[in-house]
């Protein structure tokens, strides 16, 4: 058994051992555009590794990728290291220990992160010293229905009654005379602002993200424009929405397509609200700007899952609906002890679903 460095001609086994296991990848180029395009990388190639895999007679059985990001707080760069698609065929499992322990032993990484842990993963990040992130409700999915009869349909698959057309019928005219006032509500918010609609962050976004990195004192990701749009291209049906005052960017939106395709349900979620000093004017105008451009996009719901409680707060103020999501996690670890007292500080959280790899589900 050998453990290694991952390469980009092993994508067609580390493919194999994803499909296997029922796990998600990407097409092989976008596969290779995903690593040889992280900013970081593209800086400082031979510093990172893209993952590594265990070897048995040249046959791939195991791999771990890692994903390097770029976060700040207070202005100076942290490194972050996020563990992505652990897997080791069955056979292998003893082995498997060797993937975590080569990743936590990296050296120029500051923090580690993983979003997408089994159970399995998440008793190992434990047993390394990882801590949850503090942030109360992270796991709190708000969401609101833009098309009640499609949510509806939607709703009978999943609970398998789909085939009683009556007592579907039932379903939906019950839920229109109990709900249509909640569901319409955010119909009466006037919107005060011009939205303005991008499918790219450009060099105004620069300019924005130097002064919001300025007035910030939360860990954050970098929200460059270069870091940004590296994540769209990851993203299905990603766009952007702004608010600008005097030619400035004040703050924006990013929401992508998060269909579930085993209930036909048409899902986009606010992967990211930002503003200037968490004006609560331009997030609420950002935030109706996000509903009304779903709407009309077709979308059976829209919602948002792993952000901060205020912009909860403001996304919940339009009368969402709200439900848990028992299984979406984040542990985080740092050997560096002053990192470690700042991160176990809630209020120094700003998480998005940016964070780690929950982009890539």
């Amino acid at each position: 058994m050998k453990l290694r460095i991952a390469t980009y001609e092993d994508y067609d086994q580390i493919r194999d051992l994803h499909l296997k296991n029922d796990i998600k990848i990407l097409k092989e180029n976008n596969w290779i555009n995903f690593w040889k395009q992280n900013p970081l990388l593209q800086k400082f190639d031979n510093n990172y590794p893209i993952g590594w895999v265990l070897t048995e007679k040249e046959k791939i059985v195991g791999y771990l990728g890692n994903i390097v990001k770029e976060y700040y707080h207070l202005n100076k760069i942290i490194i972050v290291a996020c563990s992505h698609a652990w897997i080791v065929d069955k056979k292998y499992k003893l082995e498997s220990l060797t993937l975590i322990n080569i990743f936590f032993s990296q050296k120029n990484i500051d923090v580690f992160i993983t979003t997408t842990p089994n159970k399995t993963a998440e008793k190992l990040f434990l047993r390394y010293g990882a801590k949850v992130m503090p942030l109360k409700n992270y796991n709190e999915n708000l969401f609101l229905i833009l098309n009640t009869e499609k949510f509806i349909d939607s709703f009978t698959k999943y609970k398998k009654i789909l085939s009683n057309k009556i007592l579907k019928l039932l379903i939906l005219n019950l839920f229109k005379i109990t709900m249509t006032n909640k569901i319409n509500f955010w119909k009466k918010f006037i919107q005060k602002r011009k939205i303005n609609l991008h499918y790219t962050f450009d060099k105004p976004f620069e300019y924005f993200w130097n002064e919001y990195k300025n007035k910030n004192d939360k860990f954050i990701q970098s929200k460059s424009p270069n870091w940004l749009n590296w994540h769209i291209n990851n993203l299905k049906d990603a766009w952007v929405i702004s608010i600008t005052e005097n030619d400035k960017i004040k703050g924006y939106a990013l929401c992508s397509q998060r269909n579930n395709e085993t209930y036909d349900l048409k899902r986009i979620s606010i992967i990211d609200v930002v503003t200037i000093g968490d004006d609560v004017d331009i997030y609420s105008s950002l935030i109706k700007g996000c509903i009304e451009e779903s709407y009309k996009r077709g979308y059976h719901i829209i919602d948002m899952i792993g952000t901060g409680r205020k912009k909860k707060k403001m996304f919940a103020n339009f009368k969402t609906f709200k439900r848990t999501v028992p299984n979406f996690l984040f542990y985080y670890y740092s050997k560096d002890l002053a990192l470690s007292n700042l991160l176990i500080n809630e209020i120094k959280w700003d998480p998005t679903l940016l964070d780690g790899d929950s982009f890539l589900i």
